[in-house]
């Protein structure tokens, strides 16, 4: 085998590894093996005791059936805080969208909640947000949701004045702390914690944005535009949770800094566990021995620090 054919031979080898690691499946062998650790008592924090079970489902069911009686148990999700206080805002966005095209608010609302939860980091316990709107204040995860609702709704992330209900690459990208500050009402009195950092994320967004155009789009880049990308890969009108996921993770990978990376590809919000060892049990992926034990697949092609990425990582889904 020739110098090319090797490094092509490597080449797939990685992207079949970058690809696994960024499925479903990926996730659910490690928590698997972490599973399996659990159950064992060899974690550092916390063990599992399987004998305790249906105690526990017993708990948790009363506890469902006392908050919830009628079994009507709402998603847990960022839309929901959207609503925070009981405030209809959510309704409040459908009437800025009246006469729009289902395809223009889907893209809205991915806009939307893709920034709202890229700014959801932990606020602190002194932040709050106080919405005139509805004279209420709001903190952690409630008032971020409102005050990225407010900032999005009220255009700072658009550079289109005909159409304030987008985040364009370029608006996100000239994003600045003093915009954000002012917009989620920072002060000495009011500091959040992370403030540069959520910044920081909004630009790196921007800047994947223009950087894959096969999923966002050539023209007017934005988050939203991942939906035009998942009706394309849809087929008989359906799409599989996979491809979601994938989609997620291809396009978004790229923003958060100082992760694992295969071949230059950043794996994205993703991390080793020390409980995850190179020589580790049931392991199922590509190039990965049936018994699990070690990546036989890739000895003497792939390099070691992809055979290590491949066994240590954890995606943050677990």
């Amino acid at each position: 085998m020739n110098s090319k054919n090797i490094q092509h031979s490597a080449f797939s080898i990685q992207h079949s590894e970058i690809a696994y690691l960024r499925s479903a499946g990926a996730i659910r062998d490690r928590c698997q093996v972490l599973f399996e650790l659990g159950c064992e008592d060899k974690l550092s924090h916390f063990r599992c005791d399987l004998t305790q079970l249906e105690r526990v489902a017993d708990y948790v069911i009363e506890l469902m059936r006392e908050e919830y009686p009628d079994l009507e148990i709402p998603f847990h999700s960022r839309w929901r805080h959207f609503e925070a206080g009981g405030v209809p805002r959510l309704s409040e966005l459908d009437e800025m969208l009246v006469g729009v095209s289902a395809v223009e608010k889907a893209n809205v609302k991915f806009d939307l909640a893709i920034i709202s939860v890229l700014l959801d980091a932990g606020a602190g316990n002194s932040w709050q947000y106080y919405e005139q709107e509805s004279d209420r204040a709001l903190g952690r995860s409630e008032g971020l949701a409102v005050a990225s609702f407010r900032l999005f709704c009220h255009g700072y992330l658009s550079t289109n004045e005909e159409w304030l209900l987008q985040a364009d690459a370029q608006g996100l990208q000239g994003i600045t702390e003093a915009l954000l500050s002012s917009s989620f009402q920072v002060s000495p009195n009011n500091p959040l914690v992370g403030l540069a950092g959520r910044v920081e994320l909004l630009q790196k967004l921007g800047k994947t944005l223009l950087s894959k155009p096969h999923i966002f789009g050539n023209h007017n880049p934005r988050p939203g535009n991942l939906v035009n990308y998942l009706l394309q890969q849809s087929h008989n009108g359906q799409l599989s949770a996979q491809t979601v996921l994938s989609a997620v993770l291809q396009g978004l990978g790229d923003i958060w800094p100082g992760r694992v990376e295969i071949a230059g590809a950043n794996l994205g919000d993703v991390w080793h566990h020390p409980a995850l060892k190179l020589e580790t049990r049931g392991t199922r992926g590509p190039h990965v021995s049936e018994a699990g034990r070690s990546p036989v697949g890739i000895r003497g092609k792939g390099d070691k620090e992809t055979r290590e990425t491949m066994a240590n990582c954890l995606h943050p889904s677990s």
